[in-house]
């Protein structure tokens, strides 16, 4: 089989398209962060990935530097009283919480 600059040049330019996957569409890209009231970090994550993440400890203020909301829920699980945290915010005081939802 004769195989030409051509062909070779095609099949570099597919192999580079496949090595430039972008992320998941499943995950929110920034980052996440939860505090105790005591300002100590209880949960943190770059680009975390859609679903319901619970602590083990509870979490009273938010830094959502994603480009997605999140929803802060009172029990584990994401169950019970919800609030939103916008994008790209600072620490955001938002009582006494015990699991996050980040969006698909």
């Amino acid at each position: 089989m004769k195989v030409t600059k051509r062909t070779i040049l095609m099949l570099s330019m597919a192999t580079a398209g496949l090595t430039c996957i972008p992320a998941p569409a499943g995950a929110a890209a920034g980052s996440l962060t939860l505090y105790a009231a005591s300002g100590k970090r209880v949960y943190s994550a770059v680009d975390p990935a859609a679903g319901c993440y619970s602590t083990v400890a509870p979490f009273t203020s938010v830094t959502n530097g994603t480009r997605e909301p999140v929803i802060v829920y009172q029990e584990i699980g994401c169950t019970g009283a919800s609030r939103v945290v916008n994008p790209a915010t600072t620490p955001v005081p938002v009582g006494e919480r015990r699991s996050v939802r980040v969006p698909l």
